[in-house]
């Protein structure tokens, strides 16, 4: 009971930060916009690498005009979800001098702490990588729209328009492979949260199914079966192996809450999120 309690204390200051309410139950958690952000990053890539996969064919120079427009519409659209993150991360941060005037004991203090310290490192993961994104666009901008238009600048006063095309595909296709690879090979951001997560402790058996507290019914099967590792015994360094070799954890909201209450700890969560996330930047270069 006291697992729960601690979760129905936590949520309740997080609402604070939802659709800029002062007070209020949470119509968005931190979970949830950091992957509403991460999917409008990956539609603003799959929308960059389809105009730029046209330029292997096309024969007017119209593509190439399209390739850059869709480039700079990508800066601004992760420009916005950069600042929608970093407004969320001031917001859950000013919660935390809501639980310095609560009244509760010091030991209730940290455990709300902690839910907003892991929403902090949440938005955070998902912010960085959307920056490094956006930096990988702004940098193709800076060095391939000016060399390609000088390029062809001189090439269409010597060639028609289809072999002006036709002569920079190479360069076209070069340039498309280093975005793509800046973007899809870049590490997943991590923070090391070792000094900050305490000590690991096995989940208590407070009944008689096996597994720690909470109910673990609403996990996907990766999930659940990362629970029951935990609850056998094995530690955190452990699953890590497991992560990296699982399919998708499709971690809702309510899942990670579940995690936490069956006693999983920060660093295994952030390590499937950075999983999924990983499993996505794979399927958009396939």
């Amino acid at each position: 009971m006291k697992a729960w309690l601690m979760i129905l204390l936590a949520v309740a200051p997080l609402g604070a930060i939802a659709g800029g309410r002062e007070r209020g139950v949470a119509s968005e958690t931190a979970p949830a916009l950091a992957a509403k952000c991460e999917q409008e990053s990956d539609s603003s890539w799959r929308a960059l690498a389809q105009s730029m996969e046209t330029l292997k064919d096309a024969r007017e120079l119209s593509a190439v005009s399209n390739v850059f427009a869709t480039a700079e519409a990508s800066t601004n659209r992760l420009a916005h979800a950069i600042g929608v993150l970093d407004q969320f991360q001031g917001r859950v941060a000013a919660i935390t001098n809501d639980i310095a005037d609560a009244s509760l004991t010091e030991i209730d203090k940290q455990s709300l702490r902690d839910y907003v310290d892991s929403d902090l490192r949440v938005l955070e993961n998902a912010k960085q990588s959307i920056i490094i994104q956006r930096h990988a666009v702004a940098e193709f901008l800076t060095k391939e729209k000016p060399r390609w238009n000088a390029m062809i600048k001189v090439l269409t006063r010597l060639y028609p328009e289809d072999q002006t095309m036709a002569l920079m595909r190479d360069k076209f296709i070069a340039g498309a492979d280093d975005l793509r690879a800046s973007i899809e090979t870049a590490p997943a951001p991590h923070e090391n949260t070792a000094a900050a997560e305490p000590a690991y402790q096995p989940p208590r058996n407070d009944d008689k199914t096996g597994v720690g507290l909470g109910d673990y019914s609403g996990l996907s099967g990766p999930s659940r079966h990362a629970v029951l590792l935990l609850s056998g015994g094995s530690r955190p360094e452990d699953l890590l192996s497991y992560i990296k070799q699982a399919g998708s954890f499709k971690l809702s909201t309510d899942q990670i809450i579940t995690l936490k209450a069956n006693g999983v700890p920060e660093k295994v969560i952030l390590a499937m999120l950075d999983h999924d996330r990983a499993l996505r930047r794979q399927q958009r270069s396939d």
